[in-house]
């Protein structure tokens, strides 16, 4: 009898995933789950290899070289372990020791930041890689409460409880377990037999959204019982009219920056207002406050973060092993690849015409590039490409000691352009390629 209520409850835990799951994903599709070896994200990718089957799940582990090695190890050891069972192809991405605080420091951001700002980046590069139509995660009804409330602890606006999106088509993200609770994913993997790893960094209350986990919600729970159910049907509100559908974009457009910065209630409305009064009518216009400066600039829509904007103050580097740029963007050069199968969008540049070293740096009010019809200023050129004022200053260049090489728009949507000296013969095997993206 026991045997027989533990399958029922298992497939009531399959069934309900199934259904989320199959809205978005076809039966045959190949899917990345984000896997850190918790509960959470084990039992996503059993869950995922039981609906879709396993040769269809790539499961990736970011090690973001912020804990011991002791513990790392061991997680590690039990992540493969936990795979093997699952039959789930495990693809472990390490970052380099001390490279989220760099990160950190540079952008000007908290560490919770910086290491997801990487780890999605590295999320993104498996799942190009691996041909996977979405990347996974695995947040669930707690995670949704604890976003809620960073949310009104900011003092955002009222339509903000909209919560996490479950589907983000921009970044390739899909949530489907935003409907059951931890204690369900818990139970489901004890079912199973199987063991997860907990990260010790869990309980350290210098992060925000485990001092909102570990303090204030216990403490909302003594005082309010039915806290989470009435959050979590705010949710569930709709909110009519082309208005809610700015503020949606709005929080879009916000977290895709992975900022630990909460969206201001005044910035929201000074957009909002500024949207209704242009509602109808293709007038550029530009808001600033708290930290940031939203644009709309010939029907785009454009966020760039003041600590952004420091970084270009000061960046030149040489690009050897990637460069972070505004906009979650990276810079890479490609020393090796095959001449008949290569990225079309990306420059081929041969060293052997460079004037000096090749550097890398931001766009300059002064800087000119030499195109086939003539010099032109760089910022001219940006101007021509549509890329609004407060991005012109972020667009990453090539330079040599004569000047511009090479323009990067393509960070920003638009067409990379090459200097003249460089057209005159393509690069051959072996010389770099600078790609941004």
């Amino acid at each position: 009898m026991e045997l027989l209520l533990h399958n029922y409850s298992l497939n009531l835990t399959e069934k309900a995933f199934s259904e989320a799951l199959l809205c978005n994903v076809k039966h045959d599709s190949s899917v990345l789950v984000a896997f850190s070896g918790g509960c959470d994200s084990l039992a996503l990718l059993a869950l995922t290899c039981k609906t879709l089957g396993s040769e269809n799940v790539v499961a990736c582990y970011v090690n973001h070289n912020l804990r011991s090695k002791e513990e790392l190890d061991k997680e590690i050891s039990l992540n493969k372990e936990n795979c093997k069972k699952l039959n789930a192809r495990l693809v472990i991405c390490t970052l380099e020791d001390g490279e989220v605080k760099n990160l950190s420091s540079t952008l000007g951001c908290g560490i919770e930041a910086s290491a997801r700002i990487l780890r999605y980046k590295e999320l993104e590069k498996i799942r190009e890689s691996e041909g996977c139509c979405f990347i996974l995660t695995a947040h669930h009804k707690e995670d949704q409460v604890e976003t809620i409330c960073m949310r009104l602890s900011q003092g955002s606006p009222v339509t903000s409880l909209s919560g996490i999106r479950r589907v983000d088509e921009k970044r390739h993200l899909l949530r489907p377990l935003l409907g059951f609770s931890k204690k369900e994913l818990s139970s489901y993997l004890e079912d199973l037999s199987l063991n997860w790893s907990t990260d010790s960094t869990n309980t350290d209350a210098y992060f925000a959204r485990n001092s909102i986990r570990n303090n204030t919600i216990p403490r909302l729970q003594a005082i309010w019982p039915d806290y989470e159910k009435v959050l979590l049907s705010l949710t569930k509100l709709q909110f009519e009219g082309k208005n809610y559908e700015n503020l949606l974009h709005l929080y879009e457009l916000w977290d895709s920056h992975n900022t630990d910065i909460q969206l201001p209630q005044t910035f929201v409305y000074r957009v909002l207002k500024n949207q209704a009064e242009n509602a109808g009518k293709s007038e550029n216009f530009t808001v600033s406050c708290s930290g940031a400066t939203f644009s709309y600039y010939n029907g785009n829509e454009y966020l760039v973060f003041d600590s952004e904007k420091k970084q270009c103050e000061s960046f030149e580097v040489k690009a050897e092993n990637g460069v972070h740029l505004p906009g979650n963007l990276t810079l890479t050069i490609q020393q090796d690849y095959d001449q008949d199968d290569f990225d079309k969008k990306a420059l081929r540049i041969d060293g052997k015409l460079a004037k000096g070293t090749l550097r890398v740096r931001f766009a300059r009010l002064e800087d000119e590039i030499a195109l086939k019809n003539g010099r032109k200023k760089v910022f001219k050129l940006l101007q021509e490409m549509k890329i609004p004022p407060v991005l012109r200053t972020m667009v990453p260049i090539l330079v040599d000691d004569e000047g511009p090489c090479a323009v990067f728009a393509s960070c920003y949507g638009k067409k990379d352009r090459l200097s003249v000296k460089f057209l005159s013969s393509l690069a051959p095997k072996g010389i770099p390629i600078y790609i941004v993206k």
